[in-house]
């Protein structure tokens, strides 16, 4: 088994990935004399790490990953927002997804 240890920020102090956006990132691990190119996308945000409310309408589990309920439709707050039914500000739609590679 290998495992592969990475820096979470640049040369230049800001993160690799911000693990609470809406967003991907691909790593691409390149082919030597004893391995193939692999590659390995993830999506983020990533559950673990991101607060996940249950949902205000209907009370189930969600994903960080979601915008709607799929149990009820409701619309969920955006990732890493707190939770609040009463709130009639909408959350801004996420940027448009980005690939990032790690080399």
């Amino acid at each position: 088994m290998h495992v592969l240890i990475f820096p979470a920020r640049d040369k230049d102090g800001k993160d690799i990935v911000d693990v609470t956006r809406q967003d991907r990132f691909t790593l691409v691990l390149k082919a030597d004399k004893d391995y193939p190119e692999a590659v390995c996308m993830w999506h983020t945000p990533f559950d673990a790490l991101t607060p996940v409310p249950p949902c205000a309408k209907c009370g189930e589990q969600s994903s960080a990953k979601w915008s709607f309920c799929p149990w009820c439709g409701q619309k969920l707050p955006a990732s890493g927002a707190a939770s609040d039914a009463t709130s009639a500000k909408e959350p801004a739609p996420p940027p448009p997804a980005e690939d990032k590679e790690v080399r």
